[in-house]
């Protein structure tokens, strides 16, 4: 039986209703395109898997807070992108 993967950290992207990731773009293009948020897990080795999808801003910040204070081996700070809340 495979574990579940272990991340290290989590971030939010917005992304736009074609599946594009908004990351990068200004505050208003992200208000303005926006369609989706999703919650990403760092994997130790490299990359990020999506874990999960949310239509509402808050929601995706709601899992996110609640994944960093459950989740023992994540970090504390908040990606750049995300402190632009």
């Amino acid at each position: 039986m495979n574990k579940p993967p272990v991340y290290d950290d989590y971030e939010i992207h917005a992304i736009d209703r074609h599946g594009n990731n908004l990351t990068g773009e200004s505050e208003e293009f992200i208000k303005l395109h926006a369609h989706t948020w999703s919650v990403f897990g760092h994997l130790p080795t490299g990359g990020i898997d999506c874990i999960a999808d949310f239509y509402y801003k808050e929601s995706a910040f709601t899992y996110h807070y609640v994944l960093k204070k459950t989740v023992p081996d994540s970090h504390n700070p908040i990606g750049e992108f995300m402190a632009k809340k």
